[in-house]
């Protein structure tokens, strides 16, 4: 009997550990799916074959191009196929634009420190809606105290106007025509197709926590989309419309 308890006892402690670590990496958490905000439309097309069918046209956020900290364009062209959060600060606004930053930092933390995020594939940005105040030195300085490193966190600015009907009818921000009233504290959680997928209080750690959780979930999607089973795979969302 000694001889089959042995290399059970064996097998076990091998198989405990692999059962743990699938548990963990592929879990809900991995195998969710995310909302898509805005309006939506039925498009008609065709399938590969020529087939007619109906499909699913959602908000987008629309193009845009505005200057960062280090005087370069910065746009939709930079942020396509990549995903993103955005949101809306004014370095004077200290109370409201300090929180979000300082949760911010922590994000950029764990997203770096993340093996299951791409960091090559998330940028941060944050865009000021007080660019008379937040000059590109001002806000290259702001970058600096916050550690915030460029290749993903980039501060821009431009046109007020721009700058706020794109928080308005781009990132959904539902908020009156002053500028600071676009310091909201949310933060906009974007996918590679530039799909608004989450809306966060990012004065909240418990909300910015989710996010970094939903976060890993369109990575985990997008892993397995490559596969053709993913969440945000285009034959699941044809069969996800279906119902």
């Amino acid at each position: 009997m000694k001889k089959f308890i042995i290399p059970l006892v064996a097998l076990t402690i091998l198989i405990v550990p692999s059962i743990l670590y699938l548990a963990v990496t592929t879990g809900k958490h991995n195998f969710g799916n995310l909302p898509y905000y805005g309006p939506k439309q039925a498009h008609d097309t065709t399938d590969a074959k020529g087939n007619p069918k109906k499909d699913t046209l959602y908000h987008q956020i629309p193009t845009f191009a505005f200057t960062n900290q280090d005087n370069k364009l910065i746009g939709t062209t930079d942020l396509d196929g990549k995903v993103y959060i955005a949101n809306f600060i004014a370095t004077t606004n200290t109370d409201t634009t300090k929180k979000m930053s300082v949760l911010m930092q922590e994000v950029q933390k764990k997203i770096k420190g993340d093996y299951r995020i791409k960091t090559e594939d998330f940028r941060i940005v944050s865009f000021t809606v007080d660019p008379i105040a937040d000059s590109l030195p001002a806000l290259k300085n702001y970058s600096k105290r916050l550690q915030a490193d460029s290749t993903i966190w980039n501060f821009v600015s431009g046109n007020t106007a721009e700058i706020n009907a794109l928080a308005r009818k781009g990132y959904l921000l539902n908020v009156d025509s002053t500028a600071s009233a676009f310091v909201t504290g949310k933060f906009i959680l974007v996918d590679k197709n530039r799909h608004v997928r989450g809306i966060y209080d990012g004065t909240n750690i418990e909300t910015v926590n989710k996010m970094v959780e939903d976060i890993k979930v369109l990575f985990a999607n997008y892993r397995l989309a490559k596969k053709g089973s993913g969440n945000d795979s285009p034959k699941l969302e044809q069969r996800r419309e279906k119902k």
